[in-house]
């Protein structure tokens, strides 16, 4: 659930605490850790497969934390070690599909820049509003909330990144 700020009105439950992608508080907690990884593909007898599933499912940043995508883990270790991407139909992306479709060429640039291995430098507001979203950084702003983007904080701003394979091909095929 990503959190819109300054919308009050459509809940009556306010002003909550909120732990995203940045905060410290419980950061180990939304995902598998690269132990617990190292742990699973041991006890299900494929200590090899630890390599294969950093690549695939690995390089999200939860505070201080380094995350394995834990649906994907999940699903990697149930069908045998299989890496494919596991995530991409979890959920829908129209919120995403409407930001492009009203993205400039500057955003089409950046994303084409991400889809090379290339990072991309832009500021990430963690309390985007409904109004905020439709702004030329409201694209970022989703997409590191929600998980298609890895945000590493650099002096000014944050160097955004597809985070592993997976996403790679989900970047792709979007």
């Amino acid at each position: 659930v990503m959190q819109i700020s300054k919308e009050s009105i459509f809940s009556g439950l306010n002003h909550l605490m909120v732990n995203n992608v940045f905060s410290t508080d419980s950061d180990e907690m939304f995902g598998f850790t690269p132990k617990e990884v190292k742990g699973l593909c041991a006890e299900y007898g494929h200590p090899e497969k630890f390599e294969e599933a950093r690549e695939w499912y690995d390089g999200y940043r939860f505070g201080d934390a380094e995350i394995y995508n834990p649906w994907s883990i999940l699903n990697y270790v149930h069908y045998g070690f299989k890496a494919e991407g596991y995530w991409a139909g979890t959920s829908g992306n129209s919120i995403i599909d409407t930001l492009l479709d009203m993205a400039d060429g500057s955003v089409y640039s950046d994303l084409r820049a991400l889809g090379e291995g290339k990072p991309v430098v832009k500021d990430i507001d963690t309390r985007i509003s409904y109004a905020d979203m439709t702004s030329v950084n409201g694209i970022y702003c989703v997409m590191v909330l929600s998980g298609y983007l890895k945000a590493a904080p650099v002096d000014h701003g944050f160097a955004l990144s597809i985070p592993n394979t997976e996403m790679f091909d989900v970047f792709g095929k979007m």
